[in-house]
């Protein structure tokens, strides 16, 4: 898959996944109304990102609620030949790119170069929440993500999806 990705400057998957992987590591934003008024085409309110290492891959979950709607996403990030980090969404429908903000652990999390997320997307097609298209544009494209504690993410959801991917 040919994507175009931003270097992260030396910093590795490795380097944002704690020493006990099985808690992973946590970052979101919630958007203050007073932001919102300010960006009123922006439809992100709030976007958490967990990442959590399994079996040697580093499965992401991205929980999104919208100015209409809530949803998750789910895939695994990996670092490109560049060093950038790159994280596809189960069911090849999106990516997010990852790059350091600061020094204060921060990360800029960029939808990816289709400029769509699928909210929850299922590959089987089959239960769950109602899908939904997040489009980048005109206000969506970027967020800047402040590091949590572990325990402020739920456990993600990815394992059965890294458990089957290969069938």
């Amino acid at each position: 898959m040919g994507v175009c990705a931003i270097p992260v400057q030396a910093l590795g998957l490795d380097d944002l996944v704690p020493s006990a992987p099985s808690d992973g590591a946590c970052w979101d934003h919630s958007y203050s109304d007073a932001h919102l008024s300010r960006h009123p085409k922006q439809k992100v309110t709030e976007i958490r990102f967990h990442l959590q290492q399994w079996q040697g891959d580093y499965g992401f979950t991205i929980d999104v609620a919208t100015r209409e709607r809530a949803g998750t996403v789910i895939g695994i990030c990996d670092a490109d030949h560049d060093g950038a980090i790159v994280c596809d969404v189960a069911c090849d429908v999106g990516t997010v790119l990852l790059r350091p903000s600061g020094d204060s652990g921060a990360l800029l999390l960029e939808i990816g170069p289709s400029g769509r997320l699928h909210v929850n997307a299922r590959c089987d097609g089959d239960g769950g929440a109602a899908p939904f298209l997040l489009d980048s544009q005109p206000d969506d494209q970027l967020f800047l993500l402040h590091p949590r504690p572990a325990r402020a993410c739920t456990v993600a959801p990815f394992k059965p999806f890294l458990d089957h991917r290969g069938d």
